[in-house]
């Protein structure tokens, strides 16, 4: 069971290689353990993947128990954090003796923002509605 879940990781990050390239990448952290880098263009398309993972990975193994429907709150993340840096929360400044104003004034970085499910699915709808008109 629990080499499921690695596969699903590992088609997850392997399949997340081909949107991978040097232009400002943005961090998507996988249990705080595991940052998966993307483009910032694709930032909403990981999310997404991410907890679409989560979600096969639970219901592989809710099913193996005789658990047939989950709630959403086991079904996925609360949420993904979605920033250029890596720091405890997305809205943290990370103020410190060595970096006094933080990384918005010291550096330019902006704060990251965490999204649940439901607005993953709002923004990737958008996203996609704005480049099929843009095709057009």
């Amino acid at each position: 069971m629990f080499e499921f879940s690695l596969r699903a990781l590992r088609i997850l990050t392997r399949s997340s290689r081909a949107k991978i390239s040097s232009s400002s990448p943005g961090a998507i952290p996988y249990s705080a353990l595991i940052p998966l880098l993307f483009p910032l263009e694709y930032k909403y398309e990981a999310a997404l993947a991410l907890q679409i993972a989560n979600l096969l990975t639970r219901s592989f193994f809710s099913a193996q128990l005789g658990i047939h429907d989950l709630p959403n709150n086991v079904a996925f993340f609360s949420g993904v954090d979605i920033d250029r840096s890596l720091r405890k929360s997305v809205q943290h400044e990370c103020i410190t003796p060595s970096n006094p104003h933080g990384l918005s004034v010291s550096y330019g970085i902006a704060p990251g923002e965490e999204l649940d499910i439901f607005n993953l699915l709002e923004r990737v709808s958008i996203l996609r509605a704005r480049r099929e008109n843009s095709n057009n």
